[in-house]
């Protein structure tokens, strides 16, 4: 990385929604995988691929820290399980395509193929970017059903701790501006879109 070497991460583990398994029986929770890996993503100038060769490796997505720099410019990973001959053939096919940030596309469309018989259908393996995690995390559209929960489980809490002024409504606006200020205070800074504009 001295000498300003760009490589992509390649873990080929066990993995599930808490994070990366080991073979010793330990797991890397997906927070200090992201807190390991930021440091490179950053050195890298954001051009850092992450490919999770791995059952659930998807489950990267349930930790997102907008306040400091993305750990990624984008990550490639399945929402299942997975068998061992789906990742070979797959990343075989990926890596005959890819070989910078640059190929992320054709590498895409070899590694679906292989798996999945064409790149239109049903998908086994996905490609978000850090800046597709940050929007979607903070769209309290992308999921009326999650979000109409999150609303409710506040307004339970508020009026727990008595506050008679409470409506659904009155909590629903104060999550909705809290999602609008973080995006504003924090989006350009966790996509390095401040230094790379």
């Amino acid at each position: 990385m001295t000498e300003g070497v760009i490589f992509t991460l390649h873990l080929e583990t066990h993995g599930s929604e808490k994070g990366i398994h080991l073979s010793s029986g330990e797991c890397v929770p997906w927070k200090l995988f992201m807190d390991n890996i930021r440091s490179i993503n950053i050195k890298m100038c954001n051009l850092l691929v992450v490919n999770m060769a791995m059952c659930k490796g998807g489950a990267i997505l349930t930790h997102i820290e907008p306040e400091k720099r993305a750990p990624y410019l984008a990550f490639i990973a399945s929402y299942r399980d997975l068998t061992v001959d789906e990742i070979a053939r797959g990343f075989s096919a990926f890596y005959n395509e890819y070989s910078s940030p640059l190929d992320l596309s054709k590498g895409m469309n070899a590694l679906t193929t292989e798996i999945d018989g064409n790149i239109d259908g049903t998908r086994t393996f996905w490609i978000l970017t850090s800046e597709e995690v940050f929007n979607s995390t903070f769209n309290p559209d992308r999921d009326p059903k999650h979000f109409k929960l999150m609303v409710e489980e506040q307004y339970a809490n508020r009026v727990r701790k008595g506050d008679k002024n409470i409506s659904f409504e009155i909590v629903e606006n104060d999550i909705r501006k809290m999602f609008e200020e973080v995006s504003a205070k924090h989006k350009d800074y966790y996509c390095f879109k401040d230094i790379l504009n």
